[in-house]
């Protein structure tokens, strides 16, 4: 994709293309002031505003301009923007459900060429990460912006009335389980809000890297119809 001023990378976002605002830096000579426009969608666009500062000291030449759209907005402009090859950012964010539809259209880059070269640093990131950002050719088409990291959230006051610690969640699944059998036996409390959680935590028990709940690493079903 090219535009008037340059190259514009289409691009990726639970996966944000960081390569591509890092690419251009890498000109032999940096000396007027160039600006690279970032699109996103709350909070990614704030987690883009906080590191300003810090990349400013870096690239002083290099300035930063993020446009910002609600979720849904933001996707429909994206949709857009690669379907007709006008007003695309530098870099965008995408959230990972999209990142699939996105890649297949040949709008995003693949960030193993020159001169992104993700390879050299793609074991920085967790696995199943970037699993997400690839492609069934291999081509790496995001960055991940963040993992999804899990939250455990207790209430000391419950687990003190059961005699339960609060690494006692956490030491096993079978702690858990036993935790939660005690919790519920001293005060009538459930460890979860909802039954789909244990629903959504057993469907995904045993899933290897590289698979998901349908489709196996070689592309075959994972439960076949008989």
């Amino acid at each position: 994709m090219e535009h008037r001023g340059g190259r514009w990378p289409g691009h990726a976002g639970v996966f944000l293309r960081l390569a591509a605002v890092i690419s251009v830096t890498q000109a032999p000579c940096v000396h007027a002031q160039q600006v690279l426009t970032v699109a996103a969608y709350p909070a990614v666009d704030k987690i883009v505003e906080a590191a300003i500062p810090a990349w400013k000291k870096q690239h002083p030449n290099v300035g930063i301009k993020v446009v910002s759209r609600q979720f849904a907005d933001h996707h429909t402009a994206m949709t857009t923007a690669l379907s007709t090859r006008f007003h695309l950012p530098d870099v965008m964010a995408l959230e990972v459900g999209y990142v699939g539809r996105f890649a297949q259209g040949g709008g995003l880059e693949d960030l193993r060429q020159p001169p992104f070269h993700i390879g050299t640093v793609v074991d920085r990131y967790v696995p199943y990460a970037v699993a997400q950002a690839t492609s069934r050719r291999g081509a790496i088409v995001a960055v991940p912006a963040d993992i999804g990291p899990g939250t455990l959230l207790v209430r000391h006051d419950v687990l003190a009335r059961a005699g339960v610690n609060a690494a006692d969640l956490t030491r096993s699944w079978d702690a858990y389980v036993a935790a939660g059998v005690t919790i519920k036996r001293v005060t009538g409390a459930y460890l979860m809000a909802h039954a789909r959680d244990m629903k959504n935590i057993l469907i995904r028990t045993g899933i290897q890297p590289g698979e998901g709940l349908y489709v196996r690493a070689d592309r075959t079903l994972t439960h076949p119809a008989d």
